[in-house]
């Protein structure tokens, strides 16, 4: 009897495993969600700043000082990225050294209120507008740059399975603040300048001044959610090291960070961003040009193109978001395959867009007299020997990369890196991530116009097409190193 009441009922082992299994489960950490949709929502308010008030920078700077030249909007466009591009490291490093996420969030929103308070009293100023928009823009530039905290943030609170999702839902909201922005901004296009005077003839309200107003409302909103809703991700401090955690707090982000990570695999995610990005710029800065000159395209006829291009690239962007951001096309595609995607769509569009003689046809030269349009040569020379690529087909690949590739690259990539650096306070990283980004940013244009006004496509494509294929290259190299899962 002894010997029989030693022996364990099958049931009672499957009961205990099953306990120790769940036991498991429970101790394993789980994405905030709660914390990704408020951190998204935060971000987007943000965000509607930048978008808002786009459609109307450069009239409302002619319209304040006629002194104002395109080439000074210029600047101003490149000064606000500078400031983002230097600031992103310094917010990152501030959360990282502290431990602390709010703090950056906090400054970054009172900032973009200063920055909105400033522009709304532009016409206080009773000349040299034009600088005043300038400091304004860099506000609004550094204001943006607490994004490197959000982004670490993300990475904290979300678990590597769901990484992908969360940094598309992350993306979305910015992706959908881009699309409304604009929307408010025809809110008040019935308000022609100078519109309602609100006060002493100087404060007004009109279709320059609108949608500064609803940036200044989504930001107070923000900064609302920021202080009273949003929560410290706090990590467990051995009560040993309580007193010393300020200082090691700067020391890792400093040094030790650096060291629990692979570098290379970091850098071939910069390296690859950078190239994508280098795209983006090599688009919109060639693009309408391209249409007017190498289409020979009216100006009219270019901007319908243009807008039914930008809303079918918003369409499929807001698809690729959401499917990702809902776990749909994360059951099918890993993120270091969708990166490869991308590079691919790159690779394609350079080498089919590129003028080769058996797929395109003589530049049409335009006459004003006769109401020609076409390509000048007095503005480009080389009208007369390059060569047009097929309209529709440039359309075809350019929509495709803008809304599919660009889109694939930003969630995998930005969720790869953000698995790659692992259990560190990611704040530091993520701001050199966006600094090396807004390097392409302020720098490309700076290149790529002047390369196209001399020569047209030619050098421009092979430079963005050799930069792709090193990025392909590079990626290829560092594919089985990458962090990857079975999709689901």
């Amino acid at each position: 009897m002894a010997a029989v009441a030693q022996k364990k009922n099958p049931l009672d082992n499957c009961l205990s495993e099953f306990l120790s299994e769940a036991e498991d489960k429970a101790d394993q950490p789980k994405t905030d969600w709660a914390g990704v949709r408020l951190v998204s929502l935060i971000i987007f308010l943000g965000n509607i700043q930048m978008s808002v008030i786009g459609m109307s920078e450069w009239p409302y700077m002619n319209q304040l000082d006629p002194d104002a030249t395109s080439t000074f909007f210029g600047y101003v466009s490149s000064v606000s990225s500078l400031g983002h591009a230097l600031f992103s490291p310094l917010m990152g490093f501030w959360g990282s050294a502290t431990g602390k996420t709010k703090p950056p969030l906090i400054t970054g929103r009172i900032i973009a209120i200063i920055g909105c308070a400033l522009y709304s009293c532009l016409e206080l100023f009773p000349s040299n507008r034009r600088y005043v928009m300038l400091v304004c823009y860099t506000i609004f530039g550094i204001s943006m740059s607490s994004l490197s905290v959000m982004r670490g943030y993300i990475a904290k609170i979300s678990t590597d399975d769901d990484r992908a999702r969360a940094v598309s839902c992350f993306g979305l909201a910015i992706m959908i603040s881009v699309v409304i922005g604009p929307l408010f901004q025809l809110m008040f296009a019935p308000l022609a300048y100078p519109g309602i005077n609100l006060i002493g003839g100087k404060i007004l309200l009109n279709i320059y001044t609108g949608p500064i107003y609803i940036a200044m409302i989504t930001n107070i909103l923000s900064f609302i959610l920021v202080v009273f809703f949003f929560k410290e991700k706090k990590e467990p401090t051995p009560p040993a090291k309580t007193l010393q955690r300020r200082p090691s707090k700067v020391k890792t982000a400093l040094t030790d960070d650096l060291r629990s990570f692979d570098l290379s695999l970091a850098l071939a995610c910069i390296f690859v961003r950078m190239a994508a990005n280098m795209a983006i710029v090599i688009i919109h800065t060639t693009t309408s040009p391209m249409m007017m000159s190498v289409f020979g395209w009216s100006n009219v006829y270019t901007v319908k193109v243009s807008s039914f291009a930008q809303a079918t690239v918003g369409f499929l962007s807001l698809s690729i978001f959401t499917g990702f951001a809902l776990g749909i096309l994360t059951k099918f595609i890993k993120e270091r395959i969708a990166a490869f995607i991308a590079l691919c769509l790159f690779i394609v569009f350079y080498f089919v867009t590129y003028p080769w003689d058996p797929i395109s046809h003589p530049i049409r030269i335009g006459d004003a007299s006769q109401n020609i349009t076409g390509c000048n040569p007095v503005t480009y020379a080389w009208c007369l020997t390059n060569r047009a690529v097929n309209p529709i087909i440039y359309l075809i690949l350019m929509v495709s990369v803008l809304g599919i590739a660009i889109t694939l690259s930003m969630i995998a990539i930005d969720s790869l890196y953000s698995k790659i650096l692992g259990k560190i306070d990611q704040g530091t990283m993520q701001g050199i991530f966006l600094f090396c980004l807004d390097i392409i940013n302020i720098g490309g244009p700076l290149v790529i116009a002047p390369l196209f006004t001399a020569d047209g496509q030619t050098y421009v494509w092979l430079i963005g097409g050799l930069t792709i294929i090193l990025a392909t290259i590079c990626w290829a190299a560092v594919y089985r190193k990458l962090p990857h899962q079975k999709p689901s």
